[in-house]
């Protein structure tokens, strides 16, 4: 009697998950089929033979396969390997089509800006980068010592400087053990000379800052000062726009100049002053009593003020990014991003952002232990997630990033190579 009844639950267990395996099989009225063995799945599936998501079947198994290119950076190779699934796999055509015009993308911007390479991305795990992309060159360090590498991950100029700064314009600051500063070109040749002159970083319209000893001037290409002593400023960086320049006269008080070292808007208080665009510049002045964004024309007048913003960045691919200003202990963050008539074109749940470069700008997300960086595009939409610990904006397809305290590249799909230190 035990075993009838033994036999009989067995039976009625058989069925019960029968009933179950089958009744899964159906999709729009027909039974699907294990591509192993032909058999219903269901059946497969109570039998443990090939259960459903378990294991990967071929298809899946040759997409991942494919993958593994991206590791290497070396898309070109993925979609000769994807063209080759196409005969193995047509039902799966469109989904191999999709991912080949995702590399097709990136090999596209890979001929436009050199995006991440498997060359490249080998080199930069040997050095720290310092500072970002500029005329094709990468600036590195190694054992203390700085020097640049092109974009194929090739050494241009030995390291041999102790300190160094991205080119600009065909030529790079550069400064010697003895902390003599020079620049030099592309190639490495000192175009002007070492000297322990006081210098900006970077050129612009054909000049950077220097310290004379009657104040500021204007040093061209070939090393020729081209005024002096007019005025006296904190910060020898110029950032020359539409022939002019804002220079810090002192402590909260800006002024623009032109090449001549002219006043084109006398000393007024600010708290800072970027560069024209379209004889629109943003700065921070004082605003009913509290330190707000303004844009100006080059008479000084205030063309729009912005009552709730007080952080500001420079005009780039026609947008200045805008920090909140009522943020005080309510975590309550805010940017926007306005055109060169203040109006607003994009605006951010984020507590600050950076300037659009190459078609993105980086964001930061709060965390426990402080903040992450991340970028969007100029739609708003986050394309490489907030996993960094710093970032700068983007140089001639790559930017400069920083996690877990080492120093590396991202290019503009999120591939990014940091250094071994």
């Amino acid at each position: 009697m035990s075993n009838m009844m033994d036999n009989s639950m067995k039976a009625n267990t058989i069925i019960f998950f029968l009933f179950l395996a089958f009744s899964t099989c159906y999709g729009q009225g027909q039974i699907q089929f294990c591509k192993t063995c032909k058999q219903p799945i269901g059946w497969c599936n109570y039998l443990g033979k090939h259960p459903t998501g378990s294991k990967m079947s071929p298809f899946d198994i040759a997409m991942k396969k494919g993958k593994e290119f991206y590791g290497k950076y070396d898309y070109a190779s993925a979609i000769v390997y994807y063209k080759g699934l196409l005969s193995k796999f047509p039902s799966h055509s469109a989904e191999i089509k999709k991912e080949m015009d995702k590399c097709n993308k990136i090999v596209s911007f890979q001929k436009k800006y050199t995006a991440m390479t498997p060359n490249l991305a080998a080199s930069l795990k040997k050095y720290k980068v310092v500072d970002n992309v500029g005329d094709g060159l990468v600036p590195v360090e190694k054992n203390g010592l700085c020097g640049f590498i092109n974009l194929k991950g090739e050494i241009v100029i030995p390291c041999k400087y102790k300190h160094i700064n991205s080119f600009s314009e065909g030529l790079a600051k550069v400064m010697n053990e003895e902390g003599q500063t020079a620049f030099v070109d592309t190639i490495g040749n000192i175009s002007i000379p070492f000297s322990n002159g006081e210098f900006g970083r970077y050129f612009h319209e054909g000049f950077v800052g220097v310290k004379t000893k009657e104040g500021m001037g204007f040093m061209n290409k070939k090393g020729e000062i081209s005024f002096s002593g007019k005025v006296h400023v904190y910060n020898y960086d110029c950032v020359f726009s539409e022939g002019v320049t804002s220079v810090m006269v002192r402590d909260n008080v800006y002024a623009y100049v032109n090449k001549l070292g002219e006043y084109v808007i006398k000393p007024f208080q600010a708290w800072d002053a970027k560069p024209f665009f379209q004889n629109v510049a943003p700065v921070r002045i004082n605003i009913n009593g509290k330190v707000r964004a303004a844009l100006i024309d080059k008479s000084g007048a205030v063309l729009k003020s912005f009552e709730d913003y007080f952080e500001i960045g420079s005009f780039s691919e026609g947008l200045v990014y805008m920090g909140y200003a009522h943020r005080g202990n309510s975590k309550k963050f805010k940017v926007v991003f306005v055109d060169k008539d203040g109006k607003s074109v994009l605006e951010l749940p984020y507590h600050q952002c950076g300037n659009f470069r190459n078609g993105l700008a980086y964001f930061d997300k709060p965390v426990s232990n402080g903040w992450k960086y991340g970028y969007i595009d100029n739609s708003g939409k986050v394309v490489i997630n907030a996993i960094y610990d710093y970032a700068c904006d983007f140089s001639e397809g790559f930017a400069l990033v920083n996690k877990g305290n080492k120093w590396g590249l991202v290019d503009r799909f999120g591939n990014c190579s940091i250094s071994y230190k």
